[in-house]
C-alpha cells in the first residue's frame, strides 16, 4: 500500500477548541454544535479527499487554557488546523501560538475588532465583527428605530454599557465611534467587570444610572450571566428604556429567556441564523436544509446565530479549503487555497459567502439585526433576509409594570 492510500484511510485530525465549561460554556458549545453540524454532513458527503474528519476538542475555558490548548495539540497530536475559540480574548491567545508553531487558525465568532492586531499569517476569520456589527447597529437605530420614537438624530440620547473583556470593549468602542461620526448624542458610558459569569456585579446600580440619565436607546454588550443580570434588575426597578441594542453574545442566546418577560422586544445586532431562503442561491438554500436537520437532529433546538456562523466555519473550511490542497499538513497550501476564494453571497445557510482580505477577514458577512419575539430571536432586517417585522417600539410595558419609572 503505498503513503498516499494509506493516508487517505486515516482520518483528518483538525483542532476544535470551544468553551466546553466555564460561566459561558452555553456559547461555546452552541457555537461547537454548529461545527459537529457541519462536520457530520462533510463525512456523509465522504469527507475530504475520502477521509473522515475527526475533532480534537480542546476545552478552552479560559483564554490561557485556550492557548495551552492549542499548544499541545500542535505539539503532542500533529494538528496543523484548528477551528475556535468562540471568545475573543481565546481566539487572539490561539492565534499567537498558532503563528509561533505554525498551524493555520480558522476563527468561527470572535467578535473583536483587534483580532490581527499582531498581523498574522495564518489567521482567518469568517464571521462578521464589532466593527460593522455596531455600524449596522446604529444605523438600523437611526434608520428605523429613532423615527418610531419621534426623534431626530441630534435628540436621540443613547447609553453604551459594556463587559471588560475584549469583546465588550471593542464592540463599545465601536459603537462610540459611529455614534460620534453619526452626530448622536451620548448621555451615559460605562463599564463593569464581569469576569464572564457577571459575578460581582451590582447590576440595580448599573440599572440604576441607566434610569438617571434617560437614554431612548440602550446599546449594550454583555455575555450570559450578565446580560441576564441587567434585564432581571429593570425588571426589579420597573424600568426599560425605549429601545435596547446589544451586540449578540449574552443578548443572542436562548438562555436570555431565563430574564423572562423582559427579554421581550430586545433587538441584538447579530450574524444572521435562520433566514429567508429566498435570499440563498440553490447552494445555500440546500446547505440551509441540512444544516437545519442536522443541527435539530443533534441538539432539538432552533439555529442560532453562534451555530451558524460555527457550521459556515467549519463546511468552509473542511469543504471548501481543505478539498483543494494535496496536503493537509501544509499551511503554505492551505492558506494559498483560503486566500483564493472567491463564494458568492447567498451560498451559505446564513446568507454569507466567504472572500478574504489581505488581512485575513472574510469580506462577505454582512450583519443583521434580529429581535427577541415571543421567546425566541428573530431575523427583522435586512428586508431579504427577514423572518419577521420589527415590533413594540417603544419597548412595552412588563407584565408586573404600573410605570416605566424615570424618562
Amino acid at each position: 500500500m503505498s503513503t498516499h492510500d494509506h493516508r487517505a484511510r486515516e482520518p483528518l485530525k483538525i483542532g476544535a477548541i470551544f468553551m466546553f465549561r466555564g460561566p459561558i460554556a452555553e456559547l461555546g458549545i452552541d457555537s461547537f454544535d454548529g461545527a459537529e453540524a457541519a462536520r457530520d454532513l462533510v463525512n456523509a458527503e465522504g469527507g475530504v479527499h475520502g477521509r473522515a474528519v475527526e475533532w480534537v476538542r480542546g476545552d478552552g475555558y479560559t483564554p490561557d487554557e485556550a492557548a495551552r490548548e492549542a499548544e499541545r495539540m500542535i505539539r503532542q497530536e500533529g494538528v496543523k488546523v484548528i477551528l475556535g475559540c468562540y471568545g475573543s480574548n481565546h481566539s487572539i491567545e490561539v492565534s499567537e501560538v498558532c503563528e509561533r508553531l505554525g498551524a493555520v487558525l480558522w476563527v468561527q465568532t470572535a467578535w473583536t475588532a483587534d483580532l490581527f492586531a499582531h498581523r498574522p499569517r495564518y489567521t482567518f476569520r469568517t464571521n462578521t465583527f464589532a466593527t460593522p456589527v455596531e455600524t449596522c447597529a446604529v444605523d438600523y437605530v437611526l434608520d428605523v428605530l429613532a423615527p418610531r420614537l419621534g426623534k431626530e438624530r441630534s435628540a436621540l440620547a443613547t447609553a453604551v454599557i459594556h463587559e471588560s473583556s475584549a469583546y465588550g470593549i471593542s464592540c463599545a468602542a465601536e459603537t462610540v465611534k459611529v455614534l460620534d461620526a453619526r452626530g448622536v448624542p451620548i448621555v451615559l458610558r460605562g463599564a463593569y467587570e464581569g469576569a464572564y459569569d457577571g459575578t460581582g456585579v451590582d447590576f440595580a446600580a448599573v440599572v440604576g444610572k441607566m434610569k438617571a440619565a434617560k437614554p431612548d436607546v440602550l446599546f449594550a454588550s454583555s455575555f450570559i450571566r450578565d446580560a441576564v443580570g441587567i434585564l432581571r434588575a429593570m425588571r426589579a426597578q420597573r424600568y426599560r428604556p425605549p429601545a435596547i441594542m446589544t451586540s449578540s453574545a449574552g443578548f443572542g442566546l436562548y438562555t436570555l429567556n431565563a430574564a423572562g418577560a423582559a427579554t421581550e422586544g430586545v433587538l441584538s445586532a447579530n450574524a444572521p441564523a435562520l433566514i429567508h431562503p429566498g435570499a440563498l442561491n440553490d447552494t445555500g438554500r440546500a446547505l440551509q436544509r441540512e444544516y437545519v436537520t442536522r443541527l435539530k437532529a443533534r441538539t432539538g433546538r432552533e439555529p442560532s446565530g453562534f451555530n451558524a456562523m460555527s457550521f459556515v466555519a467549519a463546511y468552509s473550511l473542511l469543504a471548501n479549503v481543505l478539498t483543494k490542497v494535496e496536503n493537509a499538513g501544509d499551511v503554505d497550501e492551505i492558506r494559498s487555497a483560503a486566500v483564493a476564494l472567491d463564494i458568492p453571497l447567498g451560498t451559505y445557510p446564513n446568507g454569507d459567502g466567504l472572500k478574504l482580505d489581505a488581512g485575513g477577514q472574510n469580506e462577505r458577512c454582512p450583519p443583521c439585526i434580529d429581535q427577541w419575539q415571543s421567546g425566541a430571536l428573530r431575523t427583522v432586517w435586512p428586508e431579504d433576509k427577514a423572518i419577521a417585522t420589527v415590533k413594540d417600539i417603544p419597548l412595552p410595558y412588563l407584565a408586573d409594570e404600573r410605570t416605566r419609572g424615570s424618562r
